[in-house]
């Protein structure tokens, strides 16, 4: 608190070979704060302005960090302070973390957090969004079975009609039913 009652900038990120080399091209202290779960830490910077959206190198945000994690507490300080609901990772190295569409409302199901998920809708995430396998959050709550979260997205709208869809979508397929066979 005390460097940024002097002044200190929330918003810088390292940058360079060596950030580049630790992993860490991008991270805003809200970011490092997040990865620590020193929330105390998060909550002062979020009101002091810190971008829940900042986007770090491998397209990850403090935002989805935070649905990563499925704290709900500090999910409502990025929603109040900003947070884009809907915004989904993209790019090689997000292809590469296999986490390219995944919004914090696929965090939260992934997590199987009905309050978590209860709260995003509430908030206006996008039910219907698909990951790059064509993916829904329906799709993955019915098959692991979880009734309480498909009767939250069914109720919010959710399309139950909903197929993966896309090159990647078949793929997975054709490779889900070479490991059957």
């Amino acid at each position: 608190e005390l460097l940024l009652n002097a002044g200190a900038e929330t918003h810088v990120a390292p940058f360079g070979n060596l950030a580049d080399e630790l992993n860490i091209t991008g991270w805003t202290p809200l970011y490092a704060a997040m990865k620590s779960r020193k929330f105390d830490v998060v909550k002062l910077l979020l009101k002091r302005g810190a971008d829940p959206n900042a986007v770090t190198k491998l397209g990850s945000t403090p935002f989805l960090l935070a649905s990563e994690i499925c704290d709900l507490d500090i999910i409502e300080a990025c929603v109040e302070a900003g947070a884009d609901l809907d915004f989904a990772p993209s790019g090689p190295d997000a292809d590469n973390l296999n986490i390219t569409g995944q919004t914090a409302l696929f965090m939260a199901t992934l997590k199987d957090r009905v309050d978590v998920v209860k709260f995003l809708i509430l908030k206006g995430a996008h039910v219907n969004v698909q990951n790059r396998y064509g993916v829904s959050p329906l799709l993955l709550c019915a098959e692991s079975g979880n009734y309480e979260l498909v009767q939250a997205l069914v109720q919010a709208g959710a399309n139950v009609n909903i197929t993966p869809q896309g090159e990647l979508a078949e793929e997975n397929f054709l490779a889900g039913q070479n490991r059957s066979s």
